[in-house]
């Protein structure tokens, strides 16, 4: 059990021990996955009444068809070749770590770069995973563990600024196992320990909507499936005082006594945005392969952060050496 107010601040190495790409990978993931590849179409050489004819294959001169799924999905939204391949090329030329900085920049690609994103992460959810290699969820759930009645006493929260389902979606599936209760009698004890997507989520899964629903690790089988995805992530590039997220983060933030950052990128953007410096309460933060010059420069530059010694701590080993929950 929690017992003081304690928020979690997620980054992307928050979800890499689950499979998930951090930043800089998932520009990689994008660029490739956004080859064109033509439509092939087979022509026989030779007579065709020969028995067992050769043929070859050659491309279909039609810019509006692929073979890359991705690339034909969003065609079928209405993106030119151009566009697409404009997008892939000056995303890696780019040289950002981030999909979501690089849009922030060119705001014009960003239907293509939210497709984009949604397609690549949906195929990283994954329960298999989840239960294989469960790391710092199942710590952390360990020391929530509770009687039922008991459980949303839990003083904890989690801001992330990832768009995977995983962790709402292992613990939901936790309390099931763990109460025998269903699947909706554990949502609405889950709705206790707030789970805010600054920057939205990879869709609605089954429980948490009686609309169109996203199950985890589900891959669009088209263009329409593709948007509803898509839109449910968004790139943050203007001002964020009426954004419902950030202000409900904000909100918890002020409120805590403890406050843990875990693969966090140290973005100066996300840090203003969050007011990080701006608390009466210090941040303590993994930071997993920095440099000592790099550590010592986060602490100088943000007076209320305040990232572990100990750049070879996971975010499993950060918990369990620099973390003292009750």
């Amino acid at each position: 059990m929690i017992q003081e107010k304690t928020v979690f601040v997620l980054g992307a190495g928050a979800s890499k021990p689950f499979g998930f790409p951090l930043g800089s990978e998932l520009v990689d993931l994008i660029y490739s996955s956004l080859e064109y590849k033509p439509l092939l179409k087979k022509e026989l050489i030779g007579s065709s009444l020969m028995k067992g004819a050769p043929y070859k294959e050659t491309p279909v001169e039609d810019d509006s068809k692929s073979a890359n799924p991705l690339f034909q999905m969003l065609l079928d939204l209405g993106h030119t070749k151009n566009e697409i391949l404009s997008f892939r090329n000056d995303l890696v030329v780019s040289q950002l770590n981030s999909v979501d900085a690089f849009l922030e920049h060119r705001v014009e690609y960003i239907p293509i770069g939210k497709a984009a994103i949604a397609y690549n992460l949906l195929q990283f959810e994954s329960s298999q995973y989840l239960y294989d290699n469960p790391d710092w969820y199942k710590y952390l759930r360990n020391i929530m563990n509770s009687t039922y009645d008991s459980f949303a006493d839990n003083q904890i929260s989690f801001i992330t600024f990832n768009y995977d389902r995983s962790l709402e979606y292992y613990l939901i599936n936790s309390l099931r196992a763990t109460y025998g209760k269903s699947i909706v009698e554990s949502y609405e004890l889950l709705k206790t320990t707030p789970i805010i997507h600054l920057h939205g989520k990879l869709g609605p899964l089954p429980w948490e909507t009686q609309d169109m629903d996203i199950p985890f690790g589900y891959q669009p089988k088209n263009h329409g499936e593709l948007k509803y995805v898509a839109d449910s992530i968004k790139i943050i590039h203007e001002d964020i005082d009426s954004d419902k997220e950030f202000t409900s983060a904000k909100k918890l933030l002020s409120k805590a006594n403890k406050i843990y950052i875990l693969g966090f990128g140290f973005s100066p953007t996300n840090i203003l945005r969050l007011g990080l410096n701006e608390l009466d309460t210090e941040s303590i933060c993994s930071a997993y392969k920095l440099t000592k010059l790099e550590i010592n420069l986060i602490r100088r530059s943000n007076p209320k952060m305040k990232p572990t010694l100990f750049p070879a701590y996971d975010c499993l080993d950060f918990l369990r050496n620099e973390v003292p929950l009750k």
